[in-house]
């Protein structure tokens, strides 16, 4: 699930960034605007790892704007069908469990998957004991779903 991916994206410069600081503007407005997002080619994006390394700026002819095609390595988590996932208990419920991953992707467990699942005011519990509050399960993921 965890993998470390190359990506390039292009980005905007405004005047008041260009200028001696333009590399620590570009590293910063990556780290804020990449981090925690999410595509169907890469997944969500954890991490970035190392530097930012920028191209040339370019000056489009349509508009004028300052463009700059940054490249930099970053750690992503790409749910895919099928292969197992960990995450901490969130919330549970009748009809299953909530995992929160990485503090960014809420997975749902329907109960049905999970072997002796039932849930009570006191405690939910499966055939391999009590469901635990911030406890971590592992879980199967049987579809994925984007909303990015």
């Amino acid at each position: 699930m965890h993998r470390t991916d190359l990506i390039k994206r292009k980005i905007v410069i405004p005047p008041h960034a260009l200028g001696a600081d333009l590399s620590s503007y570009v590293a910063t407005t990556v780290e804020q605007m990449e981090r925690k997002l999410c595509t169907r080619q890469h997944g969500y994006i954890l991490r970035i790892i190392g530097d930012v390394v920028l191209s040339v700026p370019v000056v489009s002819n349509a508009n004028s704007e300052v463009c700059i095609q940054v490249a930099f390595r970053a750690e992503t988590l790409l749910p895919k069908t099928n292969e197992p996932l960990t995450g901490r208990v969130w919330k549970t419920f009748p009809e299953g469990v909530f995992l929160e991953v990485e503090e960014l992707l809420k997975v749902l467990v329907p109960a049905s998957t999970i072997p002796g699942y039932r849930h009570d005011n006191v405690s939910p519990m499966c055939e391999a004991g009590p469901i635990l509050p911030n406890s971590q399960i592992t879980a199967l993921i049987s579809g994925v779903r984007y909303k990015c």
